[in-house]
């Protein structure tokens, strides 16, 4: 609700008041209690306020009954202290007995829990040795698949050798001696292949012995 809806609930009307920009934001609908925006009186600005008298007799009998009662109450405590648990009060027994039932509480968890730490190394030593186990199989089963392999291709490398031996390859043992027969050998390109694949070296001849 805005300050003009609020003035009319009121029942305040603008003929009553001056109402202006300056007064506006100063009023307040609490009754008899100023804004915390506006600022002291000038006629209150050095004004005291009457110091408060507290009355003597009175004071002294209330400092002489707390001390007093504070005095009783450290004698008690302290023969509380010196008393065997069984002479303690209900209330203190109560809570000696919820501290043992803690004390015995926190025993039997270290204990569960210690068993249970001990189950899970087990377990985790076994899920442990059985992946190890597993890792080495696994590189087991690579280390004969890669000599498996090797053997094939030595098999292989050698018998190709063997062909190559045999089909008379230049090697580098054999190079000279090819070189050699190369030399003292001529090749004549100068030749022709029939139906049959034979060579025929001399054209004229054999078309001579056909015609006759």
């Amino acid at each position: 609700m805005s300050i003009i809806g609020k003035l009319l609930k009121y029942g305040v009307t603008f003929d009553s008041i001056e109402c202006s920009r300056q007064a506006l934001p100063v009023l307040d609908f609490v009754r008899w209690r100023k804004p915390r925006w506006v600022t002291r009186a000038k006629s209150k600005e050095f004004v005291l306020s009457k110091r408060h008298e507290y009355n003597t007799e009175e004071t002294e009998w209330l400092r002489r009954t707390e001390n007093h009662y504070r005095t009783q109450m450290k004698a008690i405590w302290q023969l509380i202290k010196l008393v065997p648990d069984q002479s303690l009060p209900n209330d203190l027994k109560k809570k000696a007995d919820k501290e043992k039932i803690a004390k015995a509480s926190w025993k039997e968890m270290e204990e569960r829990m210690k068993n249970w730490n001990e189950q899970v190394a087990m377990i985790r030593e076994a899920e442990q040795s059985k992946m190890n186990q597993q890792r080495q199989n696994k590189l087991l089963g690579w280390l004969n698949q890669e000599q498996l392999i090797s053997e094939q291709f030595s098999e292989e490398t050698l018998k190709r050798l063997q062909r190559e031996k045999e089909a008379g390859f230049i090697t580098p043992e054999n190079v000279e001696q090819k070189l050699m027969e190369s030399l003292e050998t001529t090749a004549d390109y100068e030749f022709a292949l029939d139906k049959e694949g034979v060579r025929v070296i001399n054209f004229d001849e054999s078309t001579e012995k056909k015609q006759g």
